[in-house]
C-alpha cells in the first residue's frame, strides 16, 4: 500500500491552485467545490464529516506513527480544529485516504505552541495584512 502522506502531497502537487490540464473541478448545488484526480476527489469537509476526519487522523497519527497515545474514542482532534479549514481527499468508494487543514491565524501558531523545542527561542513575527 502506498503511503498515504505521499499520495496526498503528489495530488496537491499536480492540482496546483483548482487548475491543471487533466484535472475536473465541479460545482455542486450546495456551493461545494470538489476537484476529481483520476479516482480521487478532493473537497473541504463539512462539519458533520470531521469524525471521518478526525478517526483518520488517530489511524495515523496514534496507531502508525504512536505519536499520540491511543484512546478509547479512537479519534484524535485538538484546539486547533476550530480555527482551520479541513480538506479530503475520497477514493472511489467514498473512503477517506488522505486529509490536511490550514489552520487560520486566529491564535497562536501550532508551530509556536506544540513545536517551540524545534524554534530554539526564535519568534515568529506575524504582519498584520493592511
Amino acid at each position: 500500500m502506498a503511503n498515504k502522506f505521499y499520495l496526498w502531497q503528489k495530488f496537491l502537487s499536480r492540482f496546483r491552485l483548482w487548475k491543471s490540464e487533466d484535472s475536473k473541478t465541479k460545482s455542486c448545488e450546495d456551493d461545494d467545490i470538489m476537484v476529481y484526480e483520476g479516482d480521487f476527489r478532493a473537497k473541504i469537509l463539512k462539519f458533520n464529516e470531521l469524525e471521518k476526519a478526525y478517526q483518520f487522523r488517530y489511524k495515523i497519527f496514534c496507531e502508525e506513527l504512536g505519536w499520540l497515545p491511543l484512546n478509547p474514542d479512537k479519534k484524535e482532534s485538538d484546539e486547533y480544529d476550530q480555527f482551520s479549514i479541513h480538506f479530503g481527499v475520497f477514493s472511489k468508494d467514498g473512503r477517506l485516504v488522505g486529509y490536511s487543514r490550514f489552520i487560520l491565524p486566529k491564535r497562536n501558531f501550532m508551530l509556536e505552541k506544540e513545536f517551540k523545542d524545534l524554534l530554539d527561542n526564535h519568534i515568529i513575527r506575524k504582519k498584520k495584512i493592511q
